[in-house]
């Protein structure tokens, strides 16, 4: 499945994205069967959630690895 995103308005992690950086690739999601079960596992590992919420009843994080892994990473509760 592929995503793509276009910042319209608002202040949001992909706007934030693109004034700094120009564009680009900004995340890969992976879809998990239990959100708070990764989260748990992420942050023992040091990696910090950045944003999380809900849409349409499907819960997201998504967490700071960019200096470790170069990219930015999305966890979808499915």
């Amino acid at each position: 499945q592929l995503e793509l995103i276009q910042v319209l308005e608002g202040q949001t992690i992909h706007a934030k994205f693109l004034k700094e950086k120009g564009g680009g690739l900004h995340h890969i999601g992976f879809f998990v069967r239990d959100l708070d079960e990764k989260l748990r596992s992420a942050e023992e590992r040091g990696m910090r959630v950045i944003e999380s919420g809900e849409i349409a009843g499907v819960r997201y994080a998504y967490l700071d690895t960019e200096k470790d892994i170069g990219i930015t990473l999305e966890f979808i509760e499915a």
